[in-house]
């Protein structure tokens, strides 16, 4: 399947490219927010939401005592 390369879609993709570099630059990553879904994704012993958000509250209750 072929797919065009719009000036919008090469706009897109070079936003997109921006962006995740600055996320790997900056370190600033969108949260890995537990959902449902997250039960069956083959990417969740990488991702650890449940675990991440585990931790952020243990260095959130550190931060407050």
């Amino acid at each position: 399947m072929a797919v065009e390369l719009t000036p919008q879609l090469r706009q897109q993709t070079e936003q997109t490219i921006a962006a995740v570099r600055e996320m790997l630059i900056t370190g600033n990553c969108p949260p890995n927010l537990y959902k449902p879904q997250c039960r069956g994704c083959s990417l969740s012993e990488v991702c650890l939401p449940k675990e991440t958000e585990k931790a952020k509250r243990r260095l959130q209750n550190t931060v407050d005592c």
